[in-house]
């Protein structure tokens, strides 16, 4: 289970944010604002000095308190994952959400959370009373672990050691007490009582962007492309099974499924290192992969067999193998994970699974040889190319009817919607092109000519960007969606086939 941040609303602007009185002694430095409501007093600065703005008693002070109370009360919700000893210090942990039995927590000593790779990592810790932090005592990050995504809730008030150094944002119900030479790498937000600090650093955190990259399997390579999207460089080469074919990041982006077609395995990447950490065996001919939009599992057409694996992501074990149509190509889950559309290439066909019960409940005659498809963000329509008659076969969810047929280029075959939904991609294999459909009319409103056999296609999750392998020449083409150019053209691996995007 992914654990997600707490959200501070306007208060995440504010590094001090008190109710009664801020005070301070000696030369504090804040980066970041600071905050005070209702209270109107404010001491210490100068000597103290705000690199930000102070809101006293006014507006954005408010509302900062208000954000701040349901930031609180978010994280005084949050169910604990594990119960640990009052003392924090001599320890490391893992993204969770933590209590104590006895209510408190102390630090002694250093305390390493381990992010495991995951920058989106979160860690909670709730205090039902106190939060108190030995002198010269810290929190360290490890393994991609970020300040903006550790928060401290605290039942009463808080009291920071001299010289110690605590990471995290602290939401005391009361007052929290900074001592002297403290640094925060985070917040100190108290809600009904007091923030004291004496010759301090508190540093609001911003989390570090998050790299973007496409995931591009090389079918004779036996091998993954990873491209840094920002820079359309190549920054890694993951060796996989044989015969890599689709290829789907999970929700959270700290890991890809790719099927090795010729291996009737899947190959699972941890993105952070880039390594295989897991292979799984599925069916024969895996072709296609899907993750649910809750990240918990993964569905793999396996093209030989006729049925879709289903892979639980927390053990990476198949739980589930539902028979479908003859020669399974793509899936798609709809966004609100209830049902995976399967297309049956041989039987033209599109089967429909429930999956809360893994059982097909709708199968949905297209067009000749379905390959690819899409869901749209809203989930009310599903698009699916049909490579033999060159056409997309737009299908309503609601009623598993289809309701248009698009006419595009010779022999499409995947098909990717864009995430404001307005737009679906659709490479054509045979005519080294992409037709660009408008979903508001389903008519074609552009034709981009990219490289030699064009076949996988995903959009950037802002939308601004189209990754397409074009098999033949070895590249991926990249379209600028605003302008429906090619802006760079990717030289991969040999035969690149499918893509994914995070």
């Amino acid at each position: 289970m992914v654990t997600p941040p707490v959200s501070l609303g306007t208060a995440a602007g504010f590094a001090v944010l008190a109710a009664s009185t801020v005070t301070n002694t000696g030369a504090t430095v804040i980066n970041g604002d600071l905050g005070l409501s209702p209270g109107t007093s404010v001491t210490g600065f100068p000597p103290g000095r705000v690199n930000g703005t102070q809101h006293v008693a006014d507006a954005a002070a408010v509302q900062a308190q208000n954000d701040l109370t349901a930031a609180y009360n978010d994280a005084a919700a949050r169910p604990a994952t594990a119960t640990v000893p009052t003392e924090l210090g001599g320890t490391t942990k893992t993204p969770g959400v933590y209590d104590s039995a006895a209510g408190t927590f102390g630090i002694t000593g250093t305390l390493t959370l381990d992010a495991q790779g995951d920058p989106n990592a979160v860690f909670i810790f709730k205090a039902a009373s106190t939060l108190t932090t030995a002198s010269a005592s810290s929190v360290d990050l490890v393994n991609g672990a970020q300040a903006c995504n550790v928060f401290w809730q605290v039942g009463s008030s808080a009291t920071l050691g001299t010289s110690s150094t605590l990471r995290g944002s602290v939401l005391a119900q009361a007052s929290i007490t900074v001592t002297t030479g403290v640094t925060v790498d985070g917040r100190t937000l108290a809600r009904t009582a007091a923030v004291s600090l004496d010759t301090d650093t508190i540093t609001r955190p911003a989390c570090a962007a998050s790299p973007h990259n496409a995931y591009v399997t090389n079918l004779f390579d036996g091998t993954v492309s990873v491209i840094d999207t920002a820079t359309n460089a190549v920054t890694a080469t993951v060796t996989v099974g044989d015969g890599p074919h689709g290829v789907a990041v999970t929700p959270d982006g700290t890991h890809a499924y790719v099927t090795d077609e010729w291996d009737g395995t899947v190959s699972v990447i941890d993105t952070a290192t880039n390594a295989v950490t897991a292979t799984v065996t599925v069916g024969s001919g895996p072709f296609g992969v899907a993750v649910a939009p809750d990240g918990t599992h993964a569905y793999v057409t396996d093209e030989w067999d006729g049925t879709v694996s289903v892979i639980d992501t927390a053990t990476n074990a198949v739980t589930a193998t539902v028979t479908v149509g003859n020669s399974p190509h793509g899936v798609a889950v709809t966004p609100d994970g209830t049902h995976a559309y399967v297309t049956d290439e041989w039987d033209g066909t599109v089967s429909v699974i429930d999956t809360a019960t893994n059982a097909v409940t709708a199968t949905v005659t297209v067009g000749n040889s379905p390959q690819g498809v899409a869901v749209t963000p809203d989930g009310t329509h599903a698009y699916v190319t049909n490579s033999g008659d060159g056409t997309v076969s737009v299908i309503d969810t609601a009623t598993n009817a289809v309701t248009a047929t698009v006419t595009v280029g010779n022999s499409p075959q995947e098909v990717a919607v864009t995430p404001d939904g307005t737009h679906a991609y659709v490479t054509n294999l045979f005519d080294g092109t992409v037709s660009v459909i408008d979903t508001a009319t389903n008519a074609v409103t552009a034709t981009v000519t990219v490289g030699d056999g064009p076949f996988g296609v995903a959009v950037t999750p802002d939308g601004t960007h189209a990754y397409v392998t074009d098999e033949w020449d070895g590249t991926v083409s990249v379209i600028d969606t605003a302008t429906n150019a090619v802006t760079a053209t990717v030289t991969v691996g040999f035969f690149p086939v499918g893509v994914a995007s995070s």
